[in-house]
């Protein structure tokens, strides 16, 4: 989430700066580290959490746990890779860390 919230946060501090609001800051830039704290259970959490966020159907989701059996991060079979494609093109429109804001890099 750094990758969204940090640059949108420093965008307002330069904005501030730039219209003269106070205090003044000596603002030189930002930095992000990588907030992944584990490859499996980060890679394996989109699809609960895009279903939990109703972006995705119940339907589509049981076949997604059916075909991948909970392991959506390092997929084996075909099913499993048909599955995870349609719950790609269902949330590709979206910035899937900021759901809730509107998406600019469309």
């Amino acid at each position: 989430y750094a990758g969204v919230y940090v640059p949108t946060l420093s965008h307002e501090v330069v904005k501030g700066l730039h219209d003269g609001v106070k205090p003044t800051i000596n603002f030189k830039g930002y930095m992000v580290g990588n907030g992944v704290c584990d490859t499996v259970f980060d890679g394996n959490a989109l699809v609960p959490f895009a279903h939990g966020m109703a972006l995705i159907s119940d339907d589509i989701y049981q076949e997604a746990q059916t075909a991948c059996h909970g392991n959506y991060w390092n997929t084996t079979t075909d099913k499993c890779e048909n599955a995870l494609h349609k719950v790609d093109t269902l949330i590709s429109d979206l910035n899937i860390y900021d759901i809730l804001e509107p998406c600019y890099h469309s």
